[in-house]
C-alpha cells in the first residue's frame, strides 16, 4: 500500500508541477531579448554583416634639421623637440633648399609625440628665433652652393 501511495503521489506531482509552472509569468530582462531585428526589418539574429576595410600603414618621414634640443617660448616654458622641414619624404630626393620657415611658422617634432607640430616663430624666445633663422640662412646658402652655375 505504501508503494502504491508513493507512486500516486509521484504521479500527481509530475502532473501538477508543469501546470503550476505555466501560470508563472516570464518577463525578459530586456524587451528585445526574445525578438531581434536586423537592419532589413526581418526577424533574425540581430547581427549585421560588416566587413572591415583593409588598411595600409602610413609612413611619414620627417626631415630633421637639428638634433633634439630644448626650445624655450616667450613665457620661459621649455619643450624638447627637433626642428623639422615642412617637406616630407626621402631627404635625398627632396629639392633644396628645405623650407624651415613658412609664413612665419616652424615645425617641431616634439619628443614623445608621433607627429610634428606647427608653431609660430614669434612664440619662441629671441635666442631660439635667432637660432632657427641662422639655420634657415645656412640651409639656403648650402643649397645655393650646390646649384650649378647658369650661363
Amino acid at each position: 500500500m505504501r508503494t502504491v501511495n508513493s507512486i500516486l503521489l509521484v504521479a500527481m506531482m509530475i502532473c501538477i508541477l508543469p501546470l503550476q509552472a505555466q501560470n508563472i509569468p516570464v518577463t525578459p530582462s530586456t524587451p528585445t531579448e526574445f525578438k531581434k531585428r536586423d537592419l532589413g526589418g526581418t526577424l533574425g539574429t540581430g547581427s549585421v554583416g560588416i566587413k572591415r576595410a583593409k588598411t595600409k600603414p602610413v609612413v611619414i618621414s620627417y626631415v630633421a634639421v637639428t638634433e633634439s634640443r630644448a626650445f624655450v617660448n616667450q613665457e620661459g616654458k621649455s619643450i624638447t623637440a627637433q626642428l623639422v622641414a615642412f617637406e616630407e619624404g626621402d631627404p635625398a630626393k627632396l629639392k633644396r633648399p628645405l623650407t624651415l620657415i613658412k609664413d612665419g611658422k616652424i615645425r617641431l617634432l616634439v619628443k614623445g609625440r608621433g607627429k610634428a607640430s606647427v608653431l609660430p616663430l614669434a612664440k619662441l624666445s629671441e635666442d631660439d628665433q635667432a637660432f632657427v633663422k641662422a639655420i634657415d640662412e645656412a640651409n639656403k646658402a648650402a643649397a645655393a652652393k650646390k646649384r650649378p652655375a647658369t650661363p
